[in-house]
Order: C-alpha cells, then structure tokens, then sequence
C-alpha cells in the first residue's frame, strides 16, 4: 500500500507562488501561521491540491469502483478496469443529460443500479479502490453508505472522496451535517431523501461561485427573506415538487468542512457506527469549490 502525500508539507507551504510572503518560515513557524490563518485563506499547502492531483493517488492496477459517475466520471474504463454504480441506468442518465444542457455522450455505462438495497447484494466483486466525486453528499443515509461502500472494498483497498466545501457553495448557509443528522437518517433507515433535504435544496441555496464565496460576497441569506409573493411561490412549488415526485429525488443531504467531515467520519469509527477512520483530508485550496478526502476501513 503506496505512502500518501501529507496534509501539511512545510516545503510546499513556504516555496509555493501563491505563498510568497512565507519564504523563510522554519517548520514550527509555518505550521503556526497555516494553522491560525493559511487554512482560512485557502493557502496551498500539500502536493494534493487539484482533483488531478488527488486522481493520481489511485492505484493504476486492480479492479476499481465509481460511484454516482452522472455524465462526468472521473474514471475512464480505458484507462482503468472500473465498474460503474449510479442510482440511474444508463439511458435515464443520457436522457437527465440531455435535459439538463449535459452531455449525454459522456454518460459511462452504468454496470450497477442502486436501488436501495445493499452494495453486497448488488455485486460480489471486491474493488481496490472506490472513488466518490460529489456524490456522497447525495446519499440518503451516511452510515448505511459508508458500511456499503467498505463491504466491497478488499481488505487494504481505499475510498477516495471528492467532496464540495460548503462554505464556498450554493449551501454556504446551511450548516454543517452533525453526527444526530446521520443517526436520524440511519435509525429511519431512510433510502430515499427527506422533505427536508428536498426544501433546503429549493429554498436555503446562494450563488455557487466559489471564487466570490472566498473573497467574502456570499449573497443574499436566504434564512432572512422577506415573506414576499415570490417566496410563497416558491414554497409553493417546492411543497407541489415534494408531494408528486415518485421515485428517487436527487438532492444533497449532507454539508461538510474540511474540519466538520473528519470530526464526523472519526466520531462515527469511535462509537462503532462507521468501519472508516479518515486517512487524509487535503483541505479546500483558493479559490476551489471541493476538497479531498481518503478513508480507511478502521483496524
């Protein structure tokens, strides 16, 4: 099992472009500046700070899973041996595609549909590694995801996660997922998203442009809007979608930090509630929208 790159390199920090006003800081002085003030700023600080980056970490041999690919999958089957899994098939994502101004040529070919039930009863093959790009945000239960994914997994295998910053997203408002979220949803033995998630997704998002989010402008709160005609329209039309939407409904359900997803993956291994502890989290880099994460099935 290869080495990863540190979270915190003090050579990178210190000799990075973007860093030009730390050359000079020893070790202990630039931990202590990253520490109070470069994570806040975004400041680059691994060798792990682009998603190309942090897709070289996967193993380049063995038997590899992608979950959620949509019509973007970061893996290509060319390049690598790779089963797909999406809650979608194939032509449903090529048509959602063609909806959505997508691309439905770059929808892979789905080789396993979720529907609710485990992972292991969907296939026996064990995987080397999955990878999860802004997909894990969207699943109904944490817990139950996060005991699916390690079900498949050999023993010594990985899951990589990209993961969106909520803080420098649409869901800046929102709060951080907390470990009574992923105990509600794993005690209703929730597969399908709640009204909640499906509100919150309609009615608590801002602007999505990650890069005006690090320099401050975060749009209008939506928690403080007047109670105008256009918000009871609204309302109104998310309570109608709610009510008559049949099937699966494709939203997030969990808002994560840096900070905030490693306290909760770790809190979750310790009360025996998840077979992950977190391995690395490469932090969110200025002015990017996502962050990096790979977890390991606790010893």
């Amino acid at each position: 099992m290869s080495e990863l790159p540190a979270e915190f390199d003090h050579a990178i920090y210190v000799s990075h472009p973007d860093n030009a006003d730390l050359h000079g800081l020893d070790p202990t002085e630039a931990w202590h500046h990253y520490d109070a003030y470069g994570r806040h700023e975004g400041r680059p600080c691994s060798a792990v700070d682009t998603s190309a980056a942090f897709m070289a970490l996967l193993p380049s041999e063995g038997m590899l899973l992608e979950i959620g690919p949509g019509s973007r999958p970061c893996l290509k089957p060319g390049a690598y041996s790779v089963r797909m899994l999406d809650v979608f098939p194939t032509d449903e994502l090529r048509r959602r595609a063609e909806r959505e101004n997508g691309d439905p040529a770059g929808v892979p070919d789905i080789d396993l549909v979720w529907q609710g039930e485990p992972y292991r009863e969907l296939t026996r093959e064990r995987f080397d590694a999955v990878i999860a790009s802004h997909s894990l945000e969207r699943q109904p239960c944490l817990i139950t995801h996060l005991t699916d994914v390690a079900s498949v997994l050999r023993i010594g295998g990985r899951f990589f996660v990209i993961l969106t910053d909520r803080r420098v997203s649409a869901a800046h408002y929102m709060s951080d997922s907390t470990l009574t979220d992923a105990l509600a949803a794993f005690v209703s033995r929730r597969t399908r998203h709640s009204a909640y998630s499906f509100m919150a997704d309609r009615l608590m998002r801002t602007h999505n442009e990650s890069g005006a989010h690090w320099g401050g402008r975060h749009g209008a709160d939506p928690r403080g809007r007047l109670p105008d005609a256009l918000l009871r329209d609204e309302v109104a039309s998310a309570m109608r979608a709610v009510r008559t939407a049949s099937g699966y409904v494709d939203v997030p359900a969990w808002y994560f930090t840096p900070d905030s997803f490693r306290h909760l993956i770790d809190t979750l291994a310790s009360i025996g509630l998840s077979p992950f502890r977190v391995e690395r989290v490469y932090r969110t880099v200025r002015p990017r929208i996502e962050f990096y994460a790979v977890l390991r099935v606790a010893a």
